[in-house]
């Protein structure tokens, strides 16, 4: 295969040059022409140094390379001629025949744009931007190809980074624009699109706050002099997206002013309705928060982790006199008693470990100076991992009751020493009379038996007066006896040794009682009714006995004439701790202003009866030793009912 004839670059120059004629008018001689077109092409391609050119025939072989090829690609002419213009595609593009493309392109169509990566001698790439052109014969034959490029790294680098910083904008969701100084938009991405509903076609070129009906906090020529003078601007405003929807936004206004003179503004936009509805909501909850705390009675306030006050009601301003937007931490504010503090801290700590409301008592400085004693309410509020956000606490004024309760307590100590003082007095006398009882005893019963022998030996044989005066002294020593006896009986019913307490049926009770009266009963022909079944307590059951027996004895002294006596026993589960009894009779009755006097030791009121008048004083006492109260009511004519209680037998459970 013989080698194709290789020509010069002039060989395929058919252009201005070929038209040159000589001064004289006529053509020059075809030496001549083309020695002068090619000194002017080589002039033109030596002058061309941010251009390559690279000449070759119709297989791609290397005839020309000019000294902007050389300056880009980095090889010297000597290197690359006869070489296969392929040198200067990447191995990627050789492997896809890029190079074979691109020459039947220019061979098919008269020419075959060159834009892609190509490779310099020293390994690194470059962005060609050119055009290879086919050479032709006047016959149409391609005879081989110039190529015309230049390196464009630079500005496919700047356009490849704008190219990514627009793809990036579109993914935001913010919408960000840029105008220029006269508002007019330049750029719109695909947040805008969402956000207002204008595409980009017919948002660019548009005055911006025109299009969106814009609403600024301050005229537009006040916030652009700030952008000037500052170079952004923040702030809020609202527009009206396309669909006439208003908007509030949150703007960001950044000038860019380049070394060209160009100057831009980019604004970024976020979309804060929903934000502002919440805020809008927050602050109506806000006041109905703020009225109802207002109208507690209490002091309410909310604060930080740290303890800073964010919310106090007014009920706070008004106790402790500060004014509003002068509040400080609520220890300070409220000024807690120093010996207060440690408690204060201290119930907080459980309150944050229990994760559980603290309840405990502080004394708070009031507007005058005067500490007053509070009940505080302390709920700590924590997050999922335990930590602190917020204290909810209210405080009541409890000094006036406190100060009660110590009065109380006070009144209540001197009360319990009081009764401790009359118990000792009382123990005191009960000795004293049964001491009194047996030494008066001793002496009496010497009077009488003396008396008795002067009786015996003597009655009759002195005067009727003497033996009146004898018998006088006899029955006054009788009774003598008898007050004694009475006595002793109601200062032991007052004495209750806990060791001889027991339990007590008082069903058995009842009968003893019967058994003891039976006579008397079946004189008067009585009738005793238990209305139920009567319970088992704790108490000394002779006292026990006595009691009842007194009861019962006093309802068949006191009925109504020509009346059998009819008395009913009832029980009822009163207290925790206690019974309480009632003994009903149809007697004759007790008058009111006697009701409390009947008690009392030889008082039988206003009943004309025998009798000591101490039953019912012995009762009370052995009621008032177990621990209970004894009452009764009655009317005359209508009979009497007493009331009693007497302890139950508590469980050891």
């Amino acid at each position: 295969m013989t080698e194709p004839e290789r020509k010069t670059p002039s060989d395929f120059v058919h252009g201005p040059l070929s038209g040159i004629k000589s001064g004289n008018g006529s053509a020059p001689p075809d030496s001549d022409r083309r020695f002068i077109e090619q000194a002017s092409l080589n002039a033109l391609v030596a002058g061309l140094k941010d251009h390559g050119i690279i000449l070759t025939d119709q297989n791609g072989l290397i005839l020309d390379w000019s000294p902007g090829a050389e300056n880009i690609v980095g090889y010297k002419k000597a290197e690359v001629l006869g070489k296969s213009a392929s040198i200067i595609f990447t191995p990627e593009d050789i492997s896809k025949n890029e190079d074979i493309k691109e020459m039947k392109t220019a061979k098919i169509h008269g020419k075959a744009d060159d834009n892609r990566w190509h490779l310099r001698k020293d390994g690194t790439f470059f962005f060609a931007s050119g055009v290879m052109n086919p050479l032709k014969l006047e016959s149409g034959e391609v005879v081989g190809y110039i190529k015309v490029f230049r390196d464009s790294t630079h500005y496919r680098l700047e356009e490849e980074r704008i190219s990514e910083q627009a793809r990036l904008l579109n993914l935001t969701q913010d919408a960000v624009l840029i105008r220029d100084t006269d508002d007019r938009i330049v750029y719109w991405n695909k947040g805008c699109e969402q956000m207002f509903g204008y595409s980009a076609e017919e948002a660019v070129g548009s005055i911006c706050y025109k299009l969106l009906s814009s609403h600024f906090p301050a005229p537009i020529e006040i916030l652009k002099e700030k952008l000037e003078k500052d170079g952004f601007w923040n702030g809020e405003f609202t527009v009206k997206k396309r669909s006439g929807q208003p908007l509030t936004v949150m703007s960001r206004w950044v000038l860019d002013k380049r070394d060209s003179g160009i100057v831009r503004i980019l604004e970024t936009n976020t979309d804060i309705s929903d934000r502002k509805q919440n805020e809008a909501l927050l602050e109506q909850r806000y006041r109905i928060i703020k009225e109802m705390t207002d109208s507690l009675p209490v002091l309410f306030w909310w604060t930080d982790e740290g303890g800073k006050g964010n919310h106090y009601n007014m009920r706070w301003y008004d106790y402790t006199g500060i004014k509003v937007g002068e509040e400080s931490d609520p220890e300070e504010s409220f000024a807690i008693h120093p010996d207060d503090l440690v408690t204060n801290l201290k119930a907080r700590t459980e309150a944050i470990k229990n994760r559980s409301p603290a309840r405990f008592e502080e004394r708070i400085r009031r507007w005058d100076g005067e500490y007053r004693w509070h009940l505080v309410n302390a709920t700590p509020v924590l997050d999922e991992n335990g930590q602190l956000v917020r204290w909810y606490a209210n405080s009541t004024d409890i000094h006036d009751q406190k100060m009660s309760e110590a009065a109380k307590e006070e009144s209540a100590q001197a009360l319990q020493q009081e009764k401790e003082h009359l118990s000792s007095k009382n123990k005191e006398l009960d000795r004293f009379a049964a001491i009194a009882a047996h030494d008066l005893k001793a002496p009496l019963n010497s009077i009488t038996q003396f008396t008795e022998l002067l009786a015996d030996q003597y009655k009759g044989k002195l005067d009727a007066d003497a033996d009146e005066f004898i018998d006088f002294i006899l029955k006054a020593g009788n009774r003598m006896r008898g007050l004694i006896d009475n006595l002793l009986e109601y200062a032991r019913s007052g004495v209750i040794e806990r060791s001889k307490m027991k339990p007590v049926n008082i069903n058995k009770v009842v009968a003893t009682v019967e058994e003891n009266l039976h006579a008397e009963i079946q004189k008067t022909n009585a009738e005793i009714n238990l209305l139920h079944e009567l319970p088992t307590l704790m108490g000394v059951e002779i006292q026990i006995i006595q009691l009842f027996q007194n009861l019962i004895a006093n309802a068949l002294k006191f009925h109504q004439p020509h009346k059998p006596p009819k008395i009913s026993i009832d029980c009822f589960d009163w207290k925790p701790d206690c019974w309480r009894f009632s003994v009903h009779d149809e007697g004759i009755g007790i008058h009111p202003k006697d009701a409390e006097r009947v008690f009392e030791i030889f008082n039988k009121g206003t009943a004309n009866v025998e009798g000591s008048g101490i039953g019912l004083a012995v009762s009370r006492r052995i009621v008032e030793a177990h621990g209970g109260k004894i009452h009764l009511k009655s009317e005359p004519g209508k009979g009497t009912t007493f009331f009693f209680s007497l302890p139950k037998i508590q469980s050891t459970d």
